[in-house]
């Protein structure tokens, strides 16, 4: 019982620190640069150009970035990437042609991700979509 009400306060305490440590503006800050990664994900995206065009330092974006979401940027970038090309395979996409529209260069580095994302192959992916 001791444990449950430790980690319940500890919870307590994190949410009130992300609520009291990030004022208005960075935040808009966080959520410019969220805004930047789910709409311009196919890019050749860098966490400079992220930071630049969010109007944060990059060394306070990495770190307030995953406090606030809780992944990464490079995590966020490869999920939305991940997620936009599974929807593009119901589509009459190849492999090779989505995986280029989401921004990967290589069909083998994007197939790889997509299988440690999901847990199947883009190839039996779409198999699977097309048997139905």
């Amino acid at each position: 019982m001791n444990l449950l009400h430790y980690t319940i306060e500890k919870i307590a305490k994190n949410l009130n620190a992300l609520s009291t440590n990030y004022d208005k503006n960075r935040v808009s800050n966080l959520e410019r640069a969220k805004e930047i990664i789910m709409s311009e994900y196919s890019s050749n995206l860098s966490i400079k150009d992220i930071a630049y065009k969010s109007a944060i330092n990059e060394c306070y974006l990495k770190k307030d970035f995953k406090k606030y979401y809780g992944m990464t940027i490079l995590e966020m970038l490869q999920k939305r990437r991940l997620e936009v090309a599974k929807e593009l395979l119901k589509d009459d996409f190849s492999i090779n042609e989505v995986a280029t529209k989401v921004g990967y260069k290589h069909t083998g580095h994007f197939s790889k991700l997509f299988f440690n994302y999901f847990n199947i192959s883009p190839n039996t992916y779409k198999k699977q979509i097309y048997s139905f």
